[in-house]
């Protein structure tokens, strides 16, 4: 939005076309700000639907975000039941956008399937996209400890104790 507006003041002319040209920019950028807005408080409502594990708001809030997040979402709801289908759509939508959320499904989609070095390759994308997902790091602990690497397991818990030193899921980390 700020990038609209910067643009459209940089690139009109001085007087009546400038000022036009401004008014291009800033309606621009308000557009562009609205837009961003809009998809935050849809995912807002997405992931507090997700925490509250409510399928009835998860479907309603799902069928308002985006194609990608679209696929992300029924991903989700799939994990337990169809780990497989669920690999298949965080696949999809990776192949739409990549994204920290696409792989942290893909690794949990994995997972499910006991396909421990999946889900690592999985994690490890997440992690590179953002160093500072706990999610990530945390999910890597839990893998590397099932793939009987110890190490690495402890290596990953150490990690995502210092992203969140008090969350209460660190005591199944391996010490």
């Amino acid at each position: 939005a700020l990038l609209a507006f910067a643009l459209g003041r940089l690139s009109t002319p001085r007087g009546e076309a400038g000022r036009l040209g401004r008014a291009w920019g800033i309606g621009l950028g308000a557009a562009a700000l609205l837009v961003a807005l809009g998809d935050w408080a849809q995912d807002q409502r997405y992931t507090a639907a997700l925490d509250a594990q409510d399928p009835v708001e998860i479907e309603a809030s799902a069928r308002a975000l985006r194609p990608t997040r679209r696929l992300q979402a029924a991903a989700a709801l799939k994990i337990e039941a169809d780990p497989q289908g669920a690999a298949a759509l965080a696949a999809r939508a990776l192949a739409q956008t990549p994204s920290v959320e696409g792989w942290l499904l893909l690794g949990q989609a994995r997972a499910a399937l006991e396909d421990d070095q999946g889900a690592a390759t999985a994690f490890k994308a997440a992690l590179r996209l953002n160093p500072r997902s706990f999610a990530a790091a945390f999910n890597l602990a839990i893998t590397y400890e099932a793939l009987g690497d110890r190490f690495t397991a402890r290596r990953y818990a150490a990690r995502a104790r210092g992203l969140r030193p008090s969350d209460p899921r660190l005591r199944d980390l391996p010490e």
